[in-house]
């Protein structure tokens, strides 16, 4: 079976496979690589070597994740970004996903990002693309 990776947020852009919820309702979210699917479960090895069980509902969807260029960001398309906040004060990206059309709008806005220390996750519809003069 082919393995995908599945990144940082598995219902974002491609994002975390969300685990049963605990009796609180609180979501958890598993990163890892799909390791099988048999059924409705689907196993995750964790970055830290254990295996997560999920089990996914019957409408669940899984999106995966495809390496892009910063050339292939447009304007008006939905992005996630992931960031860490720099001694400068400003967020810089150490990822950035483009989320398919039918998740525009999902987890619009910015929170921390758990996935880096000071991480910070920006999803927003883009605006403008430009580049700086040093290519950056």
């Amino acid at each position: 079976m082919r393995r995908l990776a599945i990144a940082a947020i598995f219902a974002l852009a491609a994002g975390p496979v969300l685990a049963q919820s605990p009796p609180d309702g609180t979501p958890t979210r598993v990163a890892g690589t799909i390791e099988k699917l048999e059924g409705q479960t689907l196993t995750v090895a964790r970055p830290d070597g254990q295996k997560q069980s999920v089990t996914l509902t019957p409408d669940a969807k899984i999106f995966g994740a495809e390496k892009r260029k910063l050339t292939d960001v447009k304007p008006v398309d939905f992005v996630a970004s992931g960031g860490v906040r720099g001694t400068d004060g400003k967020i810089h990206a150490v990822e950035v996903r483009i989320f398919p059309e039918e998740l525009r709008g999902t987890g619009e806005g910015q929170r921390p990002w758990d996935v880096r220390p000071e991480g910070i996750m920006t999803n927003a519809t883009v605006g403008t693309v430009s580049q700086t003069g040093d290519g950056a």
